[in-house]
């Protein structure tokens, strides 16, 4: 792969020195007239240009990099342009858009995400789509998209909105930390403190088994007790299977919603999550994943 993007940069090289040379060389006859030809030409300049930029962002990354499936798909586009723009009597240009292995569509991404090392990836845009297996249970089927970024305290999180077939939605901000460990902010309702924000873990990024667990956030609630809530690690290598893909390697978590008042002994399991590295979520809370868009 990396031979390759060498390759593609050195015949980028030529391409755009042969552009320049043509620019340089007198022109002769009645040009005045013929406008379309011009404007050809000015289109065929600007998609060397392009390709020549998206040649050497595509060389800076490998399929391991979060951006890699972005930064291919627009070096794939600008060869497209060029060959269209430009023409291609060599074949060479549709050579080097046969070869690459970018994520051509949104059918291909679903099984296998984006490549990136990741639980969740984070880009705006981003959007994936649950749904319950079982029509008979009547649940809601679930969206997810990042619709932008939200700052607080001068740490910006993306803002991803929840969206439920019955009209029901919240929002959530997530950002990875410089330890590329999976954060959210929550918001609490205190009537009687003021509303605050609050950090908390999502998914550490550290060696976890089917016996980690740490706290995950706490919510006071006025008229009963202290409500305390842990993530619960029950398996780090489930198969999820969908009624399109095989997942494979998959972190199952529970969410567990404990009374921290020693008179209620007892939790209830409030969340339930498995992700994929490269994918995101790939079972909420029982809805399976069957759409999924990344940038």
């Amino acid at each position: 792969m990396k031979s390759l993007k060498v390759l593609s940069v050195f015949f980028l090289s030529v391409v755009i020195l042969s552009f320049n040379s043509c620019d340089n060389e007198p022109l002769e006859g009645d040009f005045g007239s013929n406008n379309n030809n011009a404007e050809l030409e000015l289109n065929c300049a600007d998609a060397t240009q392009n390709l020549a930029l998206a040649t050497t962002n595509y060389s800076q990354v490998t399929s391991g990099d979060s951006n890699y499936n972005a930064v291919c798909t627009a070096y794939a586009n600008a060869l497209q342009d060029q060959i269209t723009a430009c023409g291609d009597d060599t074949g060479a240009l549709q050579l080097l858009l046969d070869s690459l292995d970018c994520l051509p569509n949104n059918e291909f991404t679903l099984c296998d995400g984006n490549g990136s090392d990741i639980y969740f990836p984070l880009a705006i845009g981003n959007y994936w789509k649950w749904v319950d297996p079982f029509p008979i249970n009547s649940t809601p089927d679930v969206t997810a998209e990042i619709i932008g970024m939200f700052e607080h305290d001068g740490v910006e999180y993306y803002e991803l909105e929840y969206t439920g077939s019955d009209g029901a939605y919240h929002f959530k901000y997530l950002r990875y930390d410089s330890n590329n460990s999976l954060k959210v902010l929550v918001y609490y309702i205190d009537n009687v403190n003021g509303n605050y924000y609050q950090e908390h873990m999502l998914i550490p990024n550290s060696p976890l088994s089917s016996s980690s667990e740490w706290d995950f956030y706490g919510a006071f609630d006025q008229d009963t007790a202290n409500f305390h809530y842990i993530q619960d690690v029950y398996n780090v290598n489930l198969t999820v299977e969908t009624d399109s893909c095989e997942y494979d390697g998959c972190l199952e978590i529970f969410t567990k919603n404990t009374l921290a008042d020693p008179a209620f002994p007892q939790f209830v399991i409030s969340d339930y999550k498995v992700y994929k590295k490269g994918v995101g979520i790939v079972n909420f809370n029982g809805n399976k994943l069957t759409e999924m868009i990344l940038n």
